[in-house]
This record gives C-alpha cells, sequence and structure tokens, in this order.
C-alpha cells in the first residue's frame, strides 16, 4: 500500500515537493537515511556488507593501502555494524562507527546477520571477528576496544569527542552526499586522520529517488534555496558533482591518488535538463553532470602542519 502511494506521489511533482516540505520542516525526527539492509533478508544483508567491504578493500589494496594492524573510521554504518566487523575480520585492529542518525534497526535481524556472517568466515576471519563480538541468546554485545559505536553526532562535532589524529584509514560508502556542510565535514575528517593517512569515499550523485518520474538529473533544475528548504534536515542529497569535491580535496591538502565515476547518465539525459539548470551549476560540464556516483582515494599530508 505504502509502495503504491509513492508511486502515485511521484507521478506529480507538485504533490511529490509539498509532501518534502512537510517532512523536512514539520516531522524530521522521522527519518530513513541509512537503512541500507532493513528491506533484506539475513543472506542479502551479508550480500550487501560482503560488497561494501570488498569495494573498500580492493580501492585500497589496489594503491598498495592494507587495512591489517589500522585504526579505521567509517561514517555512516546506516543500520548495522557488519562491515566493521567483516574489516576486523581482515585484521584491522578497531573499527570507529560514526553515525549522524542512530538508524532504525530490527535488533533480531541484525544478530542473525552477525551470526550468519561470522560463520561464513574463513576460520582465522571468524576467529578474529569472534573477539570483537559477543553473540548471546537475545542479543549481542561489541568489545568496545575493538568496536565503537558513536550515534547522533555529526562528523562536524567528532572531533570534541575522538580528538585529534586517531585514524589510519576513513571511508565512508554513500554517505557524503547528504552532509550540507561539507567544509567542515572534511576539516575534521582531515584533523581525525593521522598524517599521511588514507581515505575511501565512494559519493552516490543521484537523485536518491527525488523527482525521478521527470528524470534523475530534474533535482538539479530546482532552486537550491527551495531544494535545501526540501531536505536538509533528513538528508537528501546536497546536489555536490565532483568538481566541488575535488576543490574541497586542494583545500584541505589532500593527494588525490584515484577518482573513478563508476555510473553515468546517458547524453541525452543531460541534454534534458543542461538549459533548465539551477544557477548553482552554471559552468558545469556536460560530462562532469554525467557522473552518477564516483569513487575517491585520498592521502592526506605527512606534515602534521598541514592540520593545524
Amino acid at each position: 500500500m505504502f509502495e503504491k502511494m509513492k508511486t502515485v506521489v511521484r507521478k506529480n511533482p507538485a504533490m511529490e515537493g509539498m509532501i518534502y516540505l512537510i517532512h523536512n520542516n514539520l516531522l524530521p525526527f522521522v527519518n530513513f537515511s541509512g537503512r541500507s539492509t532493513e528491506d533484506k533478508d539475513v543472506t542479502e544483508s551479508i550480500e550487501h556488507i560482503e560488497s561494501v567491504t570488498g569495494t573498500y578493500t580492493s580501492k585500497l589494496s589496489g594503491h598498495g593501502i592494507e587495512i591489517s594492524n589500522k585504526t579505521i573510521i567509517e561514517v555512516g554504518p546506516g543500520d548495522n555494524l557488519g562491515v566493521a566487523l567483516k574489516l576486523l575480520s581482515l585484521g584491522a585492529q578497531k573499527v570507529i562507527c560514526l553515525d549522524r542518525f542512530r538508524c532504525h534497526r530490527n535488533e533480531t535481524k541484525v544478530r542473525a546477520v552477525y551470526r550468519e556472517l561470522i560463520e561464513q568466515m574463513a576460520p582465522k576471519e571468524r576467529e578474529r571477528a569472534s573477539e570483537a563480538v559477543l553473540l548471546t541468546q537475545d542479543g549481542y554485545r561489541f568489545r568496545s576496544d575493538k568496536i565503537e559505536y558513536i550515534f547522533g553526532t555529526e562528523v562536524e562535532r567528532s572531533l570534541e569527542i575522538l580528538g585529534r589524529e586517531i585514524a589510519d584509514i576513513i571511508l565512508s560508502n554513500a554517505v557524503l552526499e547528504h552532509v550540507y556542510n561539507l567544509e567542515e565535514t572534511f576539516r575534521n575528517l582531515v584533523l581525525l586522520l593521522k598524517p599521511g593517512g588514507y581515505m575511501y569515499h565512494g559519493v552516490d550523485l543521484r537523485c536518491h529517488n527525488r523527482f525521478r518520474g521527470k528524470s534523475e538529473l530534474f533535482f538539479l533544475t530546482l532552486p537550491q534555496w527551495l531544494w535545501k528548504l526540501m531536505g536538509c534536515n533528513i538528508g537528501a542529497p546536497n546536489r555536490r558533482r565532483i568538481g566541488y569535491y575535488r576543490g574541497l580535496f586542494e583545500k584541505f591538502k589532500l593527494t588525490l591518488i584515484s577518482e573513478s565515476v563508476t555510473l553515468e547518465a546517458d547524453a541525452e539525459a543531460v541534454e534534458k535538463i543542461y538549459d533548465h539548470l539551477d544557477k548553482e551549476f552554471e559552468g558545469t560540464s556536460r560530462e562532469e553532470l554525467k557522473a552518477l556516483a564516483v569513487g575517491f582515494v585520498l592521502q592526506s599530508e605527512s606534515n602534521q602542519m598541514a592540520k593545524m
């Protein structure tokens, strides 16, 4: 029934926009961000965990970056900490999970996911993961020296809790596109990272189903003030394109080791909206607008003074 209602609403952009306005300004506490596995069963949830972990490790190892014995910050873990558990099983020393929201979760299913995830691991990986979490008959508990979960805190404020230069690696998947104060976020991420440390960020540049009935890129035509009014409190995409991220990397002296576009819109979709873009995107090339998903591997400066 709910899905049918969404289908009807998305055929009417004016109605869809009104619902976003109400949600963002009157009901911001009702939030659906980060629920990456809620609609998945145990097997599908594990497949998602393995996929995200595989992306992290392959993107890093492709540049000779290993996670063994490293302290890792995962930004935006979502509705379970399975990726953190998997990273520990592969040799990470500790994983700190930071999330702006405490996502709704089915704790019974989450426990089942952890149990099955561990059961499917190779013996050595299973040993490491089992050291990090205690599974009981009716729940689970993580060892705080292995997995630390900090929720209800934006990255911009995490420095107050964690302190400087604590992480060797910082990871995120489909998170940064929901952050509106990216400059402050990167200022803090750089301070959390040890000198010479690494980051990988996978960024989803799509509309996240907002006005998708019109087109995947139609959301870039709406005025910035209206777009923020419809979603800045509930994690709607910030609409930032690749060029903006490159500017941030340069500003905070992050070396861009690699940039890989993993999904693109077709040329026809770009042409359809190009002459109607919001002024925020004036000067953005057609090629840049085509990018719908991108991954960045970054390294901070070794010189600590660059972070002061």
